[in-house]
C-alpha cells in the first residue's frame, strides 16, 4: 500500500493540473486532448476556477486602483498648490476639477490594459460560475481562442511551406496508360500539384471520359508527387459534373510505384 500511494499522488496531481489546463479549451477540443483524467468532473473544476477568476480580479483590480488613484491624487494635488491664482474664476475652476478629480481618476484607471484584464477575469469568472450552477458545464476560455487560432494558422502555413518543398518546382504531368484493358485504372496521373478532382466528378480529357479511382501519394526522382488513377467513365452512368484537364503534349510515361 505504501508503494502505491506516491503513484496515486502523481497520477492525482497529474489528474488535477490536466484538468485545469482542458477546462480553458474550447469544447470540441478537450475530449480529444484528455489523456489522464475524464471529463466527469470538468463542470466542477470550471467552477472553482471562475470563483478564483473573480477573486483574482477583485483583489488584484482594488490593488491596481488605490495605487492608480494614489499616484492621481498626488498629481492632482500638486498641480491645485502650485497652480493656484488669485483671480476667483480661475481658482473656481481648479477647485472644481480638484474636487473632481476621483472621478476622472476611475475613468481614466477604467481606460488602461490593467483593468481591463481585471474586469475580463471577473466578468469570466461570472459566467464559469452562473454556467456550473445553472447547467452543470463549462466553459472554455475565450483568451485561449485568438491564441489556438494563431498556433493553427501558423502551423498550417508550416506544414504547406513543407509540402511545397516536398513537391518542388512546377513540372508537368506525367501519364500513364495501363496496358491491362481488366487494370483498376486505364490512365494514371503523376502530378506536382493537387487537382480538383473528386469522386463525383466526370474528368474529360479530349473525347474520352473517366472518373477518379483512387489518388495516392509517390515519390518520384526524390520528389514528392500525386498519383490520380482514373478508370473509363461507364457508358450506363449518369455524367452530372465535367472537368476539363488538357494533359501536357510531351508524355512521359516511367514506371510509379505508389506508396500506401
Amino acid at each position: 500500500m505504501s508503494r502505491l500511494a506516491p503513484r496515486q499522488l502523481a497520477f492525482e496531481v497529474a489528474s488535477l493540473v490536466e484538468t485545469l489546463w482542458l477546462v480553458v479549451l474550447p469544447a470540441g477540443r478537450r475530449r480529444a486532448s484528455a489523456r489522464v483524467t475524464s471529463l466527469a468532473h470538468l463542470p466542477l473544476a470550471s467552477g472553482l476556477l471562475g470563483f478564483a477568476e473573480v477573486a483574482t480580479g477583485i483583489l488584484v483590480g482594488l490593488f491596481l486602483y488605490l495605487r492608480f488613484m494614489h499616484a492621481f491624487s498626488d498629481m492632482a494635488a500638486t498641480n491645485f498648490f502650485e497652480q493656484s491664482q488669485s483671480d476667483a474664476g480661475v481658482e473656481f475652476n481648479q477647485r472644481l476639477a480638484f474636487n473632481l478629480s476621483g472621478a476622472i481618476g476611475a475613468v481614466s484607471f477604467l481606460v488602461t490594459p490593467q483593468a481591463w484584464l481585471c474586469i475580463y477575469l471577473v466578468v469570466e469568472g461570472v459566467v464559469r460560475m452562473v454556467t456550473w450552477l445553472a447547467g452543470q458545464s463549462a466553459v472554455g476560455c475565450l483568451a485561449v481562442y485568438p491564441v489556438l487560432g494563431l498556433a493553427e494558422h501558423g502551423l498550417r502555413r508550416r506544414r504547406a511551406r513543407q509540402r511545397a518543398a516536398a513537391f518542388g518546382p512546377a513540372v508537368p504531368d506525367r501519364l500513364e496508360e495501363n496496358p491491362s484493358a481488366a487494370g483498376e485504372w486505364a490512365l494514371r496521373v503523376t502530378a506536382a500539384a493537387e487537382k480538383p478532382w473528386r469522386a463525383v466528378d466526370t474528368i474529360r480529357i479530349g473525347d474520352a471520359l473517366y472518373e477518379l479511382a483512387s489518388m495516392k501519394e509517390a515519390h518520384v526522382d526524390g520528389r514528392l508527387r500525386l498519383c490520380y488513377e482514373l478508370r473509363r467513365w461507364p457508358s450506363n452512368r449518369l455524367v452530372r459534373s465535367i472537368v476539363d484537364y488538357e494533359p501536357p503534349r510531351c508524355k512521359s510515361v516511367p514506371p510509379v510505384q505508389p506508396r500506401g
